[in-house]
């Protein structure tokens, strides 16, 4: 057996027990599901948060692999990211209390999905992409931060499909 074939075998090994994520992804911490209709609405925003010595902490999820992010060009990650590119909202920089859209954010997340999902039959992707087609993130900004994790990492889910365990 080849040292790169006893490796592999060790990877796979480890990743049968979660101790590390499948080949292209990583564990993220990841506070928040949006439910999306099979038409693409958002009909819930539901934290996925779990309780460790009484505090809410993220989950760690396996997710597309994550990546520096360079510069000031906004690149988003695959089916996940934080608020600021999922829904284009975010915490002020300047004043924590308010919050503001990012639209540039927003918009390369959007132009990112709609190249990479074209021509999808998927239906769990072709409802993100309803939602990223009709989503305003300024009706959102308006909303006040119910869950207490505006600047959370995001996850998407289809109404009615696999759930995550409490």
């Amino acid at each position: 057996m080849t040292v790169l074939a006893a490796l592999n075998g060790y990877y796979e090994r480890l990743a049968k027990k979660d101790a590390v994520p499948p080949y292209g992804y990583s564990f993220e911490n990841i506070s928040l599901a949006i439910i999306l209709s099979p038409e693409g609405k958002l009909l819930d925003l539901h934290d996925i948060r779990v309780i460790s010595e009484g505090k809410a902490r993220p989950r760690r999820l396996a997710v597309p692999q994550s990546f520096k992010r360079p510069g000031t060009t906004p690149r988003s990650f695959f089916l996940w990211d934080n608020k600021g590119f999922v829904l284009g909202v975010e915490r002020d920089r300047n004043d924590k209390t308010k919050v503001v859209t990012t639209l540039r954010k927003f918009e390369a997340f959007k132009a990112f999905h709609e190249a990479a999902l074209a021509g999808t039959s998927d239906e769990g992707l072709r409802a993100l992409l309803s939602f990223l087609a009709t989503w305003d993130p300024s009706t959102f900004a308006e909303r006040s931060d119910d869950h207490g994790i505006l600047d959370a990492n995001v996850v998407f889910r289809l109404d009615g499909r696999i759930r995550l365990s409490p």
